[in-house]
């Protein structure tokens, strides 16, 4: 969980010195090969003031039948007394404090950089673990060949047969296409393995041997759409990504004035930032041949989620998530320029014509607009999907 409102401090997207980190572990003995069920793990807890949430996750983490050999709290400078009660409670967990919290990515990055394992679980703090998922998740790492990052599915904490993220795909309009969200469990069918073109991390286990200096996350988006992009770049790369369906985690509430299945109003800073980072998403990893085909499903896309904002009084987040975006071109342009030269992988390979995963739970009219913007744009990316970049 992340702090509502980002420090002024610059993002980086490349940390300093992951060069030389990464290629330690690529380089070390074995490490070309698929890792193994036995395999050494690191768990690396993301927190901001989340000491309503950490006493479940960490005992979790206890509960595990494959024990890790590593626990670590990397923390975004809480104020919550949070850090003090792991100290005490959870003498085991080493902490690693930031300076300042500007999202869950430095933190992710922090642990992708300087764990002292191959195998690194990130695990948000509001996440519990049943007591198979580090195991699930390292079989799964082992059954195949250059699989990156791996994702536990992760249920609802208040309604535990109903399934929240377990993957998606890509579709035209730079949006997921989330796999059985909304799902009863039973309707899901048996659990499997399933590669994807986009995680969700709650709980993600990470292979630093598959990683190269351009793997790591992205630390401009602050909140929202940060997990999609690694994902996404991950696999534009040629690197597999894997939802495990056995690997079961339950998700609670989420961040204050960010997330909205806590309940309550739409958060206006949730307009802000999902509106900016959206599109840095598609300007970073589309081709400019996909982004001009897609227009006509762009174009209609955005004048729904503005619409969508402007009817709940959130206009101005809509408007100053652009303004950011344009802010930030420079940056963006350098991020795209990185991407679409290590780039290996089609973008008509991973878009698919999936229905769109949108953020209203409005039923009624806004329920059916949804579906039909939903339908109209699966039907534009059947049109365009084999002339894609």
């Amino acid at each position: 969980m992340t702090s509502p409102s980002p420090a002024g401090a610059a993002p980086l997207f490349v940390v300093e010195g992951v060069a030389d980190a990464v290629k330690g572990v690529a380089d070390a003995p074995g490490a070309s090969g698929r890792p193994t069920a036995s395999d050494p793990v690191t768990v690396a807890v993301v927190n901001w003031n989340g000491d309503a949430y950490l006493d479940r996750c960490l005992r979790s983490i206890r509960a595990q039948t494959r024990r890790p050999e590593a626990v670590w709290l990397v923390d975004n400078a809480s104020t919550d007394g949070s850090v003090e009660r792991v100290r005490r409670d959870f003498p085991e967990v080493a902490v690693h404090s930031l300076p300042t919290n500007r999202g869950p990515a430095p933190a992710r990055n922090k642990a992708l950089l300087d764990a002292p394992t191959r195998l690194v679980l990130l695990v948000d703090n509001d996440a519990v673990l049943e007591p198979t998922t580090l195991e699930e998740l390292l079989r799964a790492a082992s059954s195949g060949d250059g699989i990156a990052a791996l994702q536990a599915r992760a249920v609802h904490d208040a309604d535990r047969e109903r399934i929240h993220y377990d993957g998606g795909r890509l579709t035209l309009v730079g949006l997921q296409s989330l796999r059985n969200t909304g799902r009863r469990v039973a309707e899901a069918g048996a659990p499997t393995d399933a590669d994807v073109a986009a995680l969700q991390s709650v709980v993600l286990l990470v292979d630093r041997a598959r990683l190269s200096r351009e793997d790591l996350f992205d630390e401009g988006y602050f909140f929202y759409f940060e997990d999609f992009d690694w994902s996404l770049r991950l696999r534009l790369r040629g690197r597999r990504c894997v939802a495990v369906g056995g690997a079961v985690v339950l998700h609670r509430t989420g961040t204050k004035d960010l997330s909205y299945r806590s309940g309550g109003s739409f958060p206006e800073r949730r307009a802000h930032y999902f509106t900016r980072n959206h599109l840095r998403l598609l300007a970073k990893c589309f081709t400019g041949r996909t982004i001009v085909l897609a227009l006509p499903a762009l174009v209609l896309y955005e004048s729904a989620w503005f619409l969508y904002l402007a009817l709940r009084g959130h206009a101005r987040g809509f408007f100053g998530g652009w303004a950011s975006f344009v802010r930030d071109r420079a940056e963006v342009r350098a991020l795209r320029s990185e991407v679409q030269r290590t780039r290996v992988v089609r973008d008509r390979d991973l878009v698919e014509p999936a229905p769109l995963s949108l953020v209203t739970s409005d039923g009624g009219a806004g329920a059916a607009a949804s579906r039909a913007l939903s339908a109209v744009v699966s039907l534009w990316a059947r049109c365009v999907r084999q002339l894609l970049g």
